[in-house]
């Protein structure tokens, strides 16, 4: 077993750098990442780049960390998804 299988990862800033770096470290260990970042479509290419690893990885839609309101729907979206919901058993955001 991996030391992270079962785990929800909620990781910002995968488009590149560390954000990407992280997620694919994450993944490799066994959670389901949940990636975001303005540049969406780099961060569904990080998505993408977990698949073919054989990790799982969701990329709701664009994040943007400086908006409560663009958190708020990513974190949401990543508790109304079936997968991160019965993986997870971290409470509901308020």
């Amino acid at each position: 077993m991996k030391r992270l299988e079962g785990k929800v990862a909620l990781i910002s800033g995968t488009a590149r750098g560390r954000g990407r770096a992280a997620a694919l470290r994450f993944a490799a260990e066994g959670a389901l990442v949940v990636g975001g970042d303005l540049p969406h479509e780099e961060a569904a290419e990080t998505r993408r780049l977990i698949a073919r690893e054989g990790g799982t990885a969701l990329s709701p839609g664009p994040l943007d960390v400086t908006e409560e309101a663009s958190v708020r729907s990513w974190v949401a979206q990543t508790t109304s998804t079936p997968s991160a919901a019965s993986t997870s058993s971290a409470p509901t955001p308020a």
